[in-house]
């Protein structure tokens, strides 16, 4: 008698044993990973102006908080890198925090170097890392995080140096605000002033003054305006044409008409100051903003409809914006009662703003009565922000209206299903009858 012997085959010893410790270093791994969320620093960022102090540099400290929101168990490093790191002192550099600990201040000690005089004006900056790792590692392994303070440490310019970024909002009634922010790195005051041009849909262009403004020495300060667009005599433009509206600077002359063409617009600040070295200067600042949003105008349509069958729906658009718009439209077919009685969504499709465009739908309908139903339709930009809605009042024929919708009964029915079903049969039966008679 023949007997098969079955070997089971083992892991060597030094294999077997170390998938415990590599399960329970993962594991340990895993546990042990600090939230990106559970640290944080406190400022973000600081901005420190660096001063001779009766022919010595002046040392500047500042509180920088490290916030454990989690109470997590953390080993936390704090590293200074960039071309004045060796001015600054972090104490302390290193500490754990304890599952109670939620804070620790860091004071920060800022020395300018000796040589302050031969520092090239302007920022210097200074990147502190706060790195933590899980203190129960021993801060040894595992994914750590790490947060960054930058520090802006301003030598400063000799007479007036203005720096600044442009701004707009839009405010009701058609008028759009700006804020030009300045900040003087200099030394000496200053008085700014300056225009703001501005171009926008259609050819749309127009300018005005910005207040003037005394910005005294290492200060920063704003220069604001704000404009409406007032139609010019003896009529508005067409929006097939090029506007032709000019800005106002005074708020209270605006007309009662006046409104601001949807689309995208560009500002430009041109803003003159007065240095003791340079003379007159001017410098320049743009930004690009947005008034209003993309709207679309859904046209009237009267589509015919059956019910059992998928239905082709056309929503004719027309958009209200400067520039193409991916949109998508959700379509919905409600019953007399308000209720939902079928859903769909179109394609994404790219609007035009120059010609008339449409978004197809398929409605598959169930079996529905017959009868007069609301269709509606949200269309949608690719953020999901809404552009336009529309309903219309719709007829819904029977089933046994349509060809598809009957032949889809007809599948479907009871009686034909049955009849498939004898038919296989049948074929099986004869099949096996055939084949009986083949061996005999």
């Amino acid at each position: 008698m023949n007997a098969t012997i079955m070997r089971s085959r083992r892991l060597p010893p030094s294999s077997s044993s170390l998938i415990p410790s590599l399960l329970l270093f993962v594991i340990l791994s895993v546990s042990l990973l600090p939230s990106s969320s559970a640290l944080q620093v406190s400022p973000a960022a600081k901005s420190i102006t660096l001063a001779d102090g009766g022919g010595q540099p002046s040392t500047i400290a500042y509180t920088l908080r490290v916030i454990n929101d989690d109470h997590a168990r953390l080993a936390v490093n704090l590293s200074a890198t960039g071309g004045l790191a060796g001015s600054v002192l972090l104490s302390p550099s290193s500490f754990t925090f304890s599952s109670e600990q939620a804070e620790q201040p860091v004071t920060v000690t800022v020395t300018p170097p000796q040589d302050l005089a031969a520092l090239a004006p302007g920022d210097h900056l200074v990147t502190i890392s706060v790195s933590a790792l899980p203190a129960a590692s021993g801060g040894q392994f595992g994914s750590g995080v790490t947060l960054l303070h930058n520090l802006a440490l301003l030598k400063p310019y000799a007479g007036a140096y203005l720096v600044g970024s442009l701004s707009a909002e839009e405010r009701g009634n058609g008028t759009i605000a700006f804020t030009l922010s300045l900040s003087n790195k200099g030394d000496a005051a200053t008085a700014a002033s300056g225009t703001v041009s501005v171009t926008g849909p259609g050819g749309l262009s127009g300018s005005a003054a910005l207040a003037s403004s005394s910005i005294t020495g290492l200060f920063d300060g704003k220069l604001t305006g704000s404009w409406s667009p007032v139609a010019a005599p003896p009529s508005p433009p067409s929006p097939s044409s090029p506007s032709s509206l000019f800005f106002s600077s005074s708020p209270s002359s605006q007309s009662s008409q006046s409104s601001l063409v949807p689309g995208h617009y560009v500002a430009n600040a041109t803003v003159s100051y007065d240095d003791p070295a340079r003379g007159t200067v001017r410098d320049s600042y743009a930004a690009a903003f947005l008034v209003g949003h993309p709207s679309v105008r859904l046209a009237a349509i009267s589509p015919a409809l059956a019910a059992g069958a998928i239905n082709r729906v056309f929503l004719p658009e027309e958009m209200a914006w400067d520039a193409p718009v991916d949109a998508y439209a959700d379509v919905s077919l409600v019953d007399g009662t308000g209720v939902t009685v079928a859903t769909t969504r179109t394609s994404t499709a790219t609007l035009s703003p120059s010609s008339p465009g449409a978004l197809l739908a398929f409605l598959d309908l169930p079996s529905l009565p017959a009868g007069n139903y609301s269709l509606r339709a949200t269309v949608r930009d690719a953020q999901g922000s809404v552009m336009g809605n529309g309903e219309w009042a719709v007829q819904v024929s029977s089933a046994a209206a349509t060809p598809l919708a009957a032949a889809k009964a007809a599948v479907s029915s009871p009686p034909g299903a049955a009849l498939l079903i004898t038919l296989i049969i049948l074929l099986l039966t004869a099949t096996a009858l055939f084949l009986r008679r083949r061996r005999r």
